[in-house]
């Protein structure tokens, strides 16, 4: 660090340079290197003078800092890192075109030369539309700042004292134009051993560069990448019937497995057509509230991204969360996690962005002394702040499954594998999803089956089956090639959910058969209607990029600092001190 000030008379000006170099430093867990060679600046001038006539003391003064982040990818998000920020790695590695100007069309390397692979700790990914310069920030910051405080003595005696003060900043980052922050107080001495305050003052907690700009790769656990990240956009969740990222309003209808009539016991419980996993049970099955069918379930619930679940059902894709099935859970660095409620899961809140935290405080304290040996104070608190910051927090939860094998709800202790989790962003997921059924013939195969499996004239929600494209047997009996199957001939219920009889169709592990019709259920891609979709991505020339509607790569569990809004915050202070002898002194605050 450099510093240099000075003072003349009633003037002081100071300006001062930190420079970082963090040298051969590496990360605890991967060995990674971590490169820091960051700048801060700073500038500031106060002035002082008397107001004879008023009693005054004026103090006034001006700062400015500037702050330049230099990590190389290695801590912030300003350099190459190995991950596709921005999403467009599908649009522009097939697309014919040299998007990033180097020379190379739809290249599959890094800059070096080399193809993905394991570095720095964690897996690496090249090629072109990752690790590109649109993807970096700029967290370079400037912020200005102007005050001034008055200290007066009222009715022309030290007994009364009046202070005010204020400031005003700006933050070139953060879009929220000119902070003003006023501060006043009150002082009462009634005689030389005693005195009573009252003060009110608003201040400003800016975020710095890493809880904004913080991109690092931590460790790997499991299927899940876990990363700390800055957190200056928020956390916008996609959800059921309102626009997603930027994008269109993405609905969905109930699919036609959902328990459509058909007179057979298809669960083997002894009922025909029941339908009890339309049925949504808030809280326990004998609360006699609620919601009877899919829609109505999921209507306004989030988006997330389902790993796995018995069947390959939707495995892999985005879907809605639908709360008779999954509850949300929030892992916990130092405890046991927090297990949402099913109300509390489908109106999880979005994490607004970081903003400057505001604190508005009043204070009353009062100071004196008890005979000639003892002194004590006693003070009480109460802030308000706005935009209240945690330190990082899992913003990404997991979604587990509501009941056990036994049908018993889960329990913070007996959670199961997680059956998926939400994601923070759009990357990778390909609005509007392959799960978003919209009752719609997709891919335009409705018409050619409905004859043979006698559909009708009109393409109608759940008018799908499969046609197996070898020969093979069933249940002992033997299946031409050609044949067809309806719905409840292939599924089952399992865990409230359609399950594929696939113990009674070999050929259907080896992809022997087609799934036709209005938004089709496959046992391996999951609804597979969504052949080719808008991937809410446009390529060079601003056409829409067309795609398969699977989400891919979501498996990034984050920690980010957390935006809780409003907080309450007040306390109570009381110190003692007694005077055994001039050299004794007994002490204690509470």
């Amino acid at each position: 660090f450099y510093q240099l000030r000075s003072r003349y008379k009633n003037w002081f000006s100071q300006f001062y340079m930190n420079e970082s170099f963090s040298g051969n430093t590496r990360g605890y867990l991967l060995g990674n290197r971590i490169i820091d060679k960051s700048k801060n600046y700073a500038f500031q001038i106060q002035n002082n003078f008397n107001l004879n006539k008023l009693n005054t003391n004026l103090v006034w003064g001006m700062d400015y800092f500037r702050t330049e982040p230099k990590t190389f990818g290695t801590i912030l998000n300003d350099g190459p890192n190995g991950y596709d920020n921005d999403g467009d790695n599908i649009a522009v590695s097939s697309d014919g075109i040299d998007n990033d100007g180097d020379g190379l069309i739809d290249e599959d390397t890094c800059s070096d030369g080399l193809k993905s692979r394991w570095k720095n700790g964690k897996i690496w990914n090249c090629g072109e539309g990752i690790d590109e310069p649109d993807e970096f920030v700029d967290p370079r910051s400037n912020e200005y700042g102007f005050y001034y405080q008055t200290t007066t003595e009222l009715f022309g005696t030290s007994r009364y004292e009046l202070i005010t003060a204020a400031r005003f900043d700006y933050h070139d980052l953060l879009d929220e134009g000119l902070l003003f922050a006023p501060k006043i107080g009150f002082i009462y001495k009634p005689d030389s051993k005693s005195s009573m305050r009252f003060t009110y003052g608003k201040a400003h907690n800016t975020p710095n560069s890493i809880t904004l700009f913080t991109d690092l790769f931590i460790t790997r656990t499991g299927f899940l990448n876990i990363y700390l990240r800055g957190n200056k956009d928020g956390t916008p969740y996609c959800r059921v019937g309102e626009p997603c990222f930027g994008s269109e309003v993405y609905s969905v209808v109930e699919p036609g497995f959902y328990g459509a009539p058909d007179s057979i016991d298809t669960d083997v419980d002894g009922i025909f057509d029941d339908v009890e996993y339309t049925h949504y049970k808030m809280g326990t099955l004998d609360d006699p509230t609620y919601f009877d069918g899919y829609n109505e379930r999921v209507d306004g619930a989030p988006y997330f991204f389902k790993t796995h679940v018995d069947g390959a059902l939707l495995a892999g894709d985005m879907t809605p969360l639908d709360t008779s099935q999954y509850v949300i859970f929030v892992p916990e660095l130092n405890g046991d996690g927090v297990l949402y409620t099913p109300e509390e899961s489908i109106n999880l809140p979005d994490v607004d962005p970081i903003k400057t935290e505001k604190i508005q405080t009043v204070e009353f304290g009062y100071k004196g002394f008890l005979g000639n040996r003892t002194h004590f104070s006693l003070d009480y608190y109460v802030s308000y702040y706005e935009d209240f910051f945690s330190p990082p927090t899992i913003i990404t939860p997991l979604v587990v499954n509501r009941f056990d094998e036994d049908g018993n709800e889960v329990t913070v202790h007996n959670l199961g594998d997680p059956a998926g989790l939400m994601p923070i962003n759009g990357i990778g997921t390909h609005p509007p999803y392959g799960t978003a059924w919209n009752g719609l013939d997709d891919d335009g195969d409705w018409e050619e089956w409905a004859d043979e499996f006698g559909w009708g004239d009109t393409p109608d929600v759940g008018e799908w089956g499969i046609v197996m494209l070898e020969a093979g047997v069933r249940n002992g009996e033997p299946y031409d090639a050609g044949q067809i199957f309806h719905p409840y001939e292939i599924l089952y219920e399992k865990h409230g959910y359609p399950t594929l009889k696939v113990e009674n169709f070999p050929a259907l592990d080896a992809g022997g058969y087609i799934s036709v019709g209005v938004d089709e259920y496959h046992g391996t891609a999951g609804l597979n209607d969504y052949e080719l979709i808008q991937t809410g991505l446009v390529d060079s020339n601003g056409d829409p990029v067309i795609a398969k509607g699977n989400a891919s790569n979501i498996t990034d569990l984050v920690l980010s600092p957390m935006n809780y809004g409003e907080v309450w915050m007040q306390g109570l202070d009381f110190g003692i001190t007694h005077f055994l002898t001039e050299k004794i002194i007994l002490d204690g605050n509470v």
